[in-house]
Order: C-alpha cells, then sequence, then structure tokens
C-alpha cells in the first residue's frame, strides 16, 4: 500500500478540474477500459513506456492519489469496495490518474495517435465487410447463368 509521509501534506482538496480554484497536483479520469486506453496510448506515444496495473481490490484511494504523487507518473486504477459504495463508480468503470506535469504531454500524444488512426470509439466496425455463406455466392452465380423467358 503507497503511503505518503506523515506531516508532508495537511488537507486533501478536490474539485471538478474545470471548477478548481487552485492548482491541482493531479487529475483523476474516470472512464469505460476504452477510454481509458486511449489514455494510456497518449502516455505511451509522448511519454515512453508502459504502465502497469497493480490493484489490491481495495484501497483504491492509496494508488489514485499517493502512488501518482510519490512516483510522479500516471497510474491505471481498477476502482475498489470504497470507491463502488462511497464514490458510486460503476461497474463498466475504471480509472487513470495523472500528476499535472505529464497532463500537457499525454493529451499531445493523444493528438499524435489520433493522427495515425486511434480513436475513441474504437472504428472497428469502420472496416467491417460482410460476407455471405458460400451457398448464397453459388445461388447468385446460378441466376446470373440463366437467361430470363421472354
Amino acid at each position: 500500500m503507497s503511503l505518503l509521509p506523515y506531516g508532508k501534506y495537511s488537507h486533501l482538496v478536490a474539485a471538478p478540474i474545470d471548477h478548481a480554484a487552485f492548482q491541482p497536483d493531479l487529475i483523476m479520469l474516470y472512464g469505460n477500459p476504452a477510454q481509458i486506453v486511449r489514455l494510456v496510448q497518449g502516455y505511451a506515444a509522448a511519454v515512453g513506456g508502459s504502465l502497469r496495473c497493480d490493484t489490491e481490490g481495495g484501497r483504491g484511494c492509496s494508488i489514485y492519489i499517493a502512488r501518482t504523487l510519490l512516483t510522479e507518473d500516471c497510474q491505471i486504477v481498477l476502482p475498489g469496495a470504497g470507491d463502488r459504495y462511497f464514490g458510486l463508480t460503476q461497474d463498466h468503470e475504471m480509472a487513470f490518474t495523472m500528476p499535472m506535469r505529464l497532463a500537457e504531454k499525454t493529451v499531445h500524444g493523444l493528438e499524435m495517435t489520433h493522427k495515425i488512426g486511434l480513436r475513441y470509439p474504437t472504428p472497428s466496425w469502420l472496416r467491417f465487410e460482410g460476407a455471405l455463406p458460400a451457398q448464397y455466392y453459388a445461388f447468385t452465380e446460378l441466376l446470373a447463368k440463366q437467361k430470363p423467358k421472354p
């Protein structure tokens, strides 16, 4: 479990990023797995390396906040019981935290990876080409060979 040094911080202040009247030390984002993967892709493209996801199924705040501050690196977080019970985190959500020093780089990485085709939502069906069973094609060929009667 990650713990902050005793006495280094006197309090915790949290707010939605667009309403914060202070300079935050970190940003916490919730999203579905595909959205969080986009953030990881942005991080990897701009900062380099990879991210690990360590979880205990609980004590998310020690990962969200403490580990992000202690390592000064981004974290992928699977919300635990407390986050679901008190924070109303939904079953389809996970989280991503980043220190402010990496926010601009991560956004730049998102822009770079967008240019090479990485998207949310993932455009998987845009490349889909439907196919019929082989019998349909054989029947179509048979019909094409027959001449219509006058």
